[in-house]
């Protein structure tokens, strides 16, 4: 059981001497991690350092969904022109507007909503860029 403060001492000295005696018993000897700096600390302040770890920590993400759908638009736009067919470009186009139309009714994050994908002018782009590609090659 743990001894009581005694009367008319101050709870550090007391806590001091608990420590003290700890130490002369070797209680703090070969504690994991001693000798090594504490995680997080990067010799540069961060007030933020607590949330930064817990996501990283439990693999969260906090974009918002207007940004992650512009993203993944970005992604999409630079290796859609080399898909096989109309038909792919059209199903992937269709279901980045499914995302769009969702990521944009949110109401978390800033105010920067995606225009959805123009299949038209994708799919006219893509047939050109093909025709090219043929009459190249």
């Amino acid at each position: 059981m743990t001894e009581r403060k005694p009367m008319g001492m101050t709870f550090d000295s007391w806590i001091d001497r608990q420590i003290d005696a700890s130490i002369k018993r070797g209680e703090f000897d070969k504690l994991p991690g001693q000798g090594e700096p504490l995680p997080g600390v990067t010799g540069r302040y961060d007030p933020d350092w607590w949330i930064k770890e817990k996501l990283a920590r439990e693999n969260l993400d906090l974009t918002p969904e207007t940004i992650v759908a512009r993203r993944e638009v970005e992604r999409w736009m630079e290796t859609y022109l080399t898909l096989a067919s109309a038909a792919s470009v059209k199903a992937q186009a269709l279901k980045l507007n499914v995302k769009i139309e969702a990521a944009n009714k949110t109401d978390l994050g800033p105010h920067l909503p995606q225009p959805l994908l123009d299949i038209d002018a994708l799919m006219s782009q893509w047939a050109a860029e093909r025709t090219k590609t043929d009459a190249q090659g």
